[in-house]
């Protein structure tokens, strides 16, 4: 465990990036899905900014795996 906390805390950077990454081309995947279905294009902007005002829990979660003994 003590291998896996240092490695998190090391690569921690790097593995926001990643996920920065991840979730903005899922984003982009999942709005060209919805337009192609025909869905208006002010819903889809209006969803994006409820997802985005809310506030994330991942943060909480890489905090408690840092804080294991």
């Amino acid at each position: 465990m003590k291998v896996v906390k240092e490695w998190l805390k090391g690569s921690q950077t790097v593995l926001s990036m990643f996920l920065v990454q991840v979730f903005a081309t899922g984003m982009q995947i999942l709005s060209r899905v919805i337009l192609v279905e025909g869905t208006f294009i002010f819903a889809l902007i209006a969803y994006r900014h409820v997802v985005a005002a809310r506030p994330s829990k991942e943060v909480e979660v890489v905090d408690l795996v840092l804080a294991l003994p």
